[in-house]
């Protein structure tokens, strides 16, 4: 565990350049000094870790983390709960060999699921690979799985970076009332979707109204009404898809492409209602009477055979 973080004072400016809100700001500065963080900033730090700290709400700091991530301020690895700085080395460059052994120490301790093993080692080839030597090169090719070659002084790789494309918008025809989201179709009542489900699609047809009331000047085209019919029949959860629907409302003027942005904000959600309906789930059978749960469990069992 660390004892402190380094807070440059252009966070501050970069913040205001990129019109971040004072929540986002705060989740900003936390990674960056938090007691989980490291010398090579990268670190595992799921939104449950944050919310705890902050007190804000799991699905805040996912919308939090999806707007960092947009501005390449941190890049999140759902698969590992990793969450990568790209700029820490550059402004936290170790200043001798001993504090690049360390760093290398950090990466060899990086789980095998993390997913941006190729942005970490462009940071790393920069900023700390001329204090290594061969051995330590090796020890970044076998961690990161990246092409290496005896006798060079450097890890050395092409890099490039590109923005993931957006789904491609489906010509979707919806029946029932003209320019609502349609949400009676046979994809989402069949999904064991618990609580009350007509007040979640009143809120995505309030949020779906409201965004396409909002400016479109310099952004994507996009309809919302097909964003959110498109995610119901791919089994999203429809408390997630509202949820991100609400975000993008919420952070509208600094988004370029308003699918990709829902898509960012959904990804960190989604799990977040599943595990939360898996709980709920096994409240009720811990809750159950015996007699009850016999029951249920030879329902079960009809089901199967």
């Amino acid at each position: 565990m660390r004892k402190f973080g380094v807070i440059h004072t252009r966070f501050w400016s970069w913040a205001l350049e990129n019109n971040l809100s004072d929540v986002t700001k705060l989740i900003g500065v936390y990674l960056l000094s938090c007691e989980h963080g490291n010398s090579l900033g990268c670190f595992r730090c799921p939104p449950a870790y944050v919310s705890f700290d902050l007190g804000y709400p799991v699905d805040t700091v996912s919308i939090g983390y999806a707007e960092l991530e947009n501005l390449n301020f941190i890049q999140y690895c759902e698969g590992s709960h990793t969450v990568f700085l790209p700029k820490y080395l550059q402004w936290n460059p170790p200043m001798n060999k001993k504090h690049a052994i360390g760093i290398i120490n950090i990466v060899k301790e990086l789980p095998s699921s993390f997913s941006h093993a190729d942005m970490l080692l462009k940071s790393l080839q920069k900023y700390v690979s001329k204090f290594l030597e061969e051995k330590h090169l090796k020890i970044l090719n076998d961690t990161l799985s990246i092409p290496y070659e005896e006798g060079m002084d450097t890890v050395s790789i092409p890099y490039r970076y590109t923005e993931p494309e957006p789904e491609p918008e489906p010509d979707i025809k919806t029946p029932g009332e003209p320019g609502t989201f349609f949400s009676e179709n046979k994809s989402v009542k069949n999904q064991d979707f618990t609580g009350n489900l007509s007040s979640v699609f009143l809120q995505i047809n309030k949020s779906c109204e409201d965004i396409l009331r909002l400016p479109t000047t310099g952004k994507k085209p996009f309809d919302p009404r097909k964003w959110a019919q498109q995610k119901i029949n791919n089994t999203k959860h429809p408390g997630a898809v509202a949820k991100s629907l609400d975000g993008l409302k919420t952070y509208w003027g600094r988004s370029k492409d308003p699918w990709a942005y829902c898509d960012t904000i959904l990804s960190k959600v989604n799990g977040n209602f599943n595990e939360a309906e898996a709980i709920q789930h096994h409240e009720e059978l811990k809750a159950m009477k015996p007699r009850d749960l016999a029951f249920f469990t030879n329902g079960l069992f009809q089901e199967m055979s």
